[in-house]
């Protein structure tokens, strides 16, 4: 059986749709592009307009989820991931889940209690990622391991929706032992 899920990501982004590409031939990825709130800011929100026309356009193909691989969007304002899961669930007709959502509840299903945030953002937007990280999952600065990847946490939020049981051995242990979260 093949499982659709839709991703939605900034026009600028080069590298999920290479990873989607990776997993097993049953789960298709449907890919919608998005414009940032703010021209030139690499990590600004994307537009509330781009979020509901592209989650109607995902509806349409029938996904099971929606995930936003948008990560830095989560560290703009304390209530983004609720408000825009909510527009993504609306126009797609299916639940929804932000990357940073996927990460911090990966990390929580691992057992970390301490990480290390390795990113290509400014010093500013990294602190804002600590202080979402250690609010929203209570997850301290600090690191030990394992290695837990926005994208990677994607697919296990996508594998724990999906409740088929598969595992993807070759993409670490996170996505081999697919821990409850």
């Amino acid at each position: 059986m093949t499982r659709h899920f839709g991703v939605l990501i900034p026009s600028t982004n080069t590298t999920v749709e290479i990873e989607c590409r990776l997993l097993p031939a049953a789960y298709q990825a449907h890919v919608g592009r998005l414009m940032t709130s703010t021209p030139g800011r690499t990590f600004s929100p994307s537009r509330d307009d781009d979020i509901d026309y592209q989650s109607r356009l995902l509806g349409t193909a029938k996904v099971e989820l929606v995930i936003l691989a948008q990560t830095s969007a989560s560290l703009f304002a304390d209530d983004y991931d609720e408000v825009v899961t909510r527009r993504m669930s609306a126009g797609a007709g299916v639940p929804a889940i932000t990357s940073a959502q996927a990460v911090g509840r990966a990390v929580r299903a691992l057992g970390a209690q301490r990480i290390a945030i390795v990113s290509p953002y400014s010093e500013e937007v990294n602190q804002r990622a600590a202080r979402y990280f250690a609010e929203k999952h209570g997850i301290e600065e600090e690191f030990a391991k394992p290695v837990v990847t926005t994208n990677q946490a994607s697919f296990w939020a996508m594998l724990r929706a999906f409740k088929t049981g598969d595992r993807l051995p070759t993409f670490g242990r996170l996505l081999a032992e697919v821990p409850p979260g």
